[in-house]
């Protein structure tokens, strides 16, 4: 199957200050609570948020977790921006890359987050769509749980 490629651009405004929405994204705890989409959840096994570190996780509808992630940390520049490569496997299969650009913009007293990612599927365009509606429901969801618990 030939590879495909997708540049997909998440734009949103979110009420916090960007050291809050900067911090969901660096503490497992809070990305526990918001990353996953409804009716999926997602299992962090290991963290490292530095540059070079790893991160580990299972993912997928709940009670079926047969999505294995692994994201190695390029740059992080504290309240500005972080930059990933993620790459998805189901069982020993290699479904996707992504590298992963979010920038925190500080707009007086919200953060204009935006996304850039860059997904190559092994598997064909459902995965492309699907990386797709995936990312754009867990900015959503950033974005919900950080205005419920505000401060």
């Amino acid at each position: 199957m030939n590879t495909l490629h997708k540049t997909i651009k998440i734009k949103k405004v979110i009420n916090e200050l960007s050291p809050r929405v900067f911090k969901a994204f660096a503490s497992i705890k809070e990305k526990s609570n918001w990353s996953a989409p409804p009716g999926e959840k997602i299992i962090f096994n290991k963290q490292n948020f530095k540059v070079d570190g790893v991160e580990t996780f299972k993912c997928g509808p709940i009670g079926k977790l047969d999505y294995l992630g692994k994201v190695n940390y390029i740059e992080i520049i504290k309240n500005q921006r972080i930059v990933y490569v993620e790459t998805v496997n189901y069982g020993k299969n290699k479904l996707a890359t992504a590298l992963v650009t979010i920038e925190f913009l500080q707009e007086n007293l919200k953060t204009q987050l935006v996304m850039t990612v860059q997904v190559v599927s092994y598997v064909g365009e459902d995965l492309i769509k699907g990386c797709e509606i995936g990312y754009k429901k867990s900015i959503s969801n950033l974005k919900k749980y950080l205005e419920k618990n505000q401060g």
